[in-house]
């Protein structure tokens, strides 16, 4: 049995090519009412690395990214597990404010 490590545990499932925009590009295609890409991409602070591609985001980036594929679909509910883990406190503060809103 192999063990993973706990930075394995919570790490998101980017496929490591793909841009920020290019992921939420694709994530907004499986949408039915989806916020736009560069609005979305704005709103978790993640407008200036838009272009990188995943695998290089450090581990608060890719929280952000996931945060920003949550909300994209404007859902009525949105259930989230620990959605600031591993965020600075300013990135903290960003994300239950979006959040809220």
């Amino acid at each position: 049995m192999r063990c993973q490590s706990a930075s394995n545990v919570q790490s998101s499932g980017f496929p490591p090519g793909l841009t920020v925009r290019e992921m939420a590009t694709l994530w907004q295609g499986t949408l039915s009412r989806p916020r736009p890409v560069d609005e979305t991409i704005e709103a978790v602070d993640l407008a200036a690395r838009a272009d990188v591609e995943t695998a290089k985001l450090s581990g608060g980036e890719r929280r952000r990214l996931d945060i920003a594929l949550a909300i994209m679909g404007n859902p009525d509910v949105l259930m989230l597990d620990e959605p600031t883990t591993g965020l600075d406190p300013e990135s903290r503060r960003m994300i239950w404010g979006l959040i809220q809103g």
